[in-house]
Formats: C-alpha cells, structure tokens, sequence
C-alpha cells in the first residue's frame, strides 16, 4: 500500500517552495501559464517522498508509521527531472540531503518573500553559549529587518559584537573572558549564513583562548561572509582633536577621509533616503534636506537631525557595498534620539526593496505605535542573572 500525500500536502509543500525545485543546482519554477488559456497555468512540480511512501522504493524506513510517511515532513517539492534524479541514486541522495535541500528552499523562500533577494547569501542565525548573562543556549533568527529588545546589559550588544567580528575581530577581543567559568560546559557562539547551503561558523572561546571550527571542522581562521557597517553611538565632534571634521567623520565610519570623501561624491548620486544632498567642501560636511532647502552644516544641526545624517550616510554606504557582498547595517543604540514618526520613517525605508542589505538594531523598549510589520523582533529577558531570547 503506498502512503501518497493528501491534496492539502501536495499544495502547502509546492507553495512553502514558491514553486521552485527545492534542489539547490536546478531551482527550476515549476509553475507558469497555461498558452491556451487566459486563466489555467501548468505546473511540472512533484510532491515527492523523502522516505519512500511504500516498502522496496527508495529511502523507505520501516521505522516510521503510515501517518508520519505521508506527512509534509517527509515531503520536497522538486521539479519532474530532480525527482526521477533523486530516486535513482538513493545512496547519493540520502534523506539528510534531501531535507538540507527542503530546509534551503524555504528559507530562501521566506527571505525572498520578505523583499531580501541577495543570492550572495545572507545571515540566517546565531546560537551563543555560556558567555555574560547568556548561560543556556539560545537561538536567535534573523529576517530582512531583525530588531533586538531588552534592558540595558541583558546581551543586545553582545549580540550585535559577535555578529560584528567576523568582519572585524576587535569586537571579539572584550569578550574572551566573559564566560561563567563556574560552569564547565564550552562557551561558543555559531553564525550560520545561508547561501547555496547552510554554513555554520562557531567560535568557542575557553580560558582566553579562541578556537574556529567551519561546518564543524577547526579551522586556524576564518574569513567573513559579509560586511559589517556596525553603528554603536552617535558621532561627535571633537574640538580638542587635531583632526578635521570630514577625518573625524570618517573615522566614526572607519573609511579613511579619502574613502569618505569618494563614497560620499559617487553614492549621493544613486542612493538618497532622508536627505537629498551632501556636499563636503573645505574640510566641512554640508546637508541640504530637500531640492528647495539651503545647504546647512552639520555643526549647525540639532542632535537628533545630527544622527539622522549620520544614519543617511551609513544607508548609503551600506546599500553601496551589498552591491558586491552580503552586507548588514547594525545600528545598536543608535535610534535612541529618533521619535516615533522618525522610527516610522526608518522602517519604511528598511522595508522598501531598494535597501538591498540586512538590518539589526537594538532598542530597550518598543514603542506600540511603531509599524512593525515584516520585522523579526526579539525580546531578551532576564531572570535571575540569566537571559534568554523569546520571539515578540
């Protein structure tokens, strides 16, 4: 007797894949318009088994029930061609593949259907370990626009440094030691990055010492998958510095003047968002808000409209560099000075399919009358001197 899938099945797995083959090599649509009709569509998709849905097919297991076989677990949408492919070479296309591939396809799905198409690949998780207030482990995932909640030093930071430091490792340095070292179980932290595949990047840190394992191998070191542009406090101008405005300026950016200066002629070209121009001249940095508005400088902002050029600035470079790599803009503490039609318009701008990177940002409480729709948000709660992470 053969366990086929009900209708019902058949529909939700070819709609979870967007009706794409869920092999990685082909991601073949399987669904298009039907040429003699205005309203009939052809679909070459198959709902097919992982485990074979009766006994001598191909990956059958005896251990699992009748129901458990024809349930959407034990289904992948996969095109005509992969789905004869897979059940002719079972030994190559084991059934831990084959849901790698499942588990790949809606992800990709998912992040598409959120308006991040990257096909560079983007951050999907972080689990960290026995490391400051985090003792058990915790698993945060990320969307297009992931926000971070919680109290002052219940990890927000931590959070944001580690995802940080495989771009730069001086934000890996102050947490070395920060481990429970009453509590002998390891102290880690795994990014996974999804691309073609899931990638799994730990870093196990151990009596000062720091370790890299990739997909679980050790590894002596480790390369970043993506740019980081990491915003953790307002700029400020100081006087007493040598230093110039526009060099100051770049620092807070880590570019140096000459960078900044180059981004900041080529991307005000292509890339606006709260501001319609900036200018630099004469070591000074201009704003002029909209095409009618006389140039201002930055000095002669308020704070708040300060952070806001700073925040225009970082979209820009952000939005600049994920044309050549996956790219997250972090913004920790940084929203703090902004109000709430401010935030409002922050967010419409992360939700529009031109920013083409992700973003994190942390806030200590979230005001209700934000729009918050399409973000992952997290909460961090402490309870006795223990944080863990819990879906808003």
């Amino acid at each position: 007797m053969r366990d086929g899938f009900s209708k019902a099945i058949i529909n939700s797995l070819a709609q979870r894949a967007a009706y794409t083959c869920s092999n990685p090599s082909c991601a073949q649509v399987t669904i298009g318009p039907l040429e003699s009709s205005l309203i009939g569509t052809v679909n070459t998709g198959i709902a097919a088994h992982i485990t074979a849905a009766s006994l001598g097919g191909p990956r059958y297991n005896n251990a699992i029930t009748s129901l458990e076989r024809a349930s959407i677990v034990n289904g992948i949408w996969l095109c005509s061609y992969c789905a004869n492919l897979v059940d002719k070479d079972e030994s190559k296309y084991t059934v831990s593949l084959l849901k790698s591939w499942k588990e790949q396809r809606e992800m990709r799905a998912s992040y598409s259907q959120s308006g991040y198409t990257s096909d560079n690949g983007y951050l999907s998780k972080i689990k960290i370990k026995n490391i400051a207030k985090i003792i058990n482990e915790q698993h945060i995932y990320f969307g297009k626009n992931t926000i971070i909640v919680g109290a002052n030093a219940t990890g927000k930071t931590l959070i944001c440094e580690f995802i940080s430091s495989l771009y730069d490792k001086k934000h890996l340095e102050r947490w070395r030691n920060k481990r429970d070292s009453t509590n002998q179980e390891n102290s880690f932290f795994e990014i996974e990055f999804f691309a073609d595949f899931i990638n799994n990047i730990t870093i196990a840190l151990r009596d000062g010492t720091i370790s890299y394992f990739i997909n679980g191998l050790q590894s002596p070191l480790i390369y970043s998958p993506y740019i980081v542009q990491y915003i953790n406090k307002p700029f400020v101008y100081e006087l007493s510095s040598r230093e110039g405005l526009i060099k100051q300026f770049s620092s807070y950016f880590g570019l140096t003047a000459d960078e900044f200066i180059n981004l900041i002629d080529v991307i005000g070209k292509t890339s606006k968002f709260f501001l319609d121009d900036i200018i630099i001249k004469n070591d000074s940095l201009y704003v002029k808000h909209s095409s009618e508005s006389c140039l201002i400088h930055l000095l002669a902002l308020s704070g708040t409209e300060k952070d806001k050029v700073s925040l225009e600035i970082a979209l820009r470079i952000a939005n600049f560099q994920s044309q050549f790599k996956p790219t997250i803009l972090i913004l920790d503490h940084a929203l703090t000075s902004l109000g709430t039609d401010d935030l409002n318009q922050v967010f419409n701008i992360f939700r529009s399919k031109s920013v083409s990177f992700q973003t994190i940002f942390t806030l200590t409480t979230i005001n209700k009358t934000c729009n918050l729709e399409s973000f992952i948000v997290w909460k961090l709660v402490e309870t006795k001197q223990k944080v863990s992470a819990m879906r808003y």
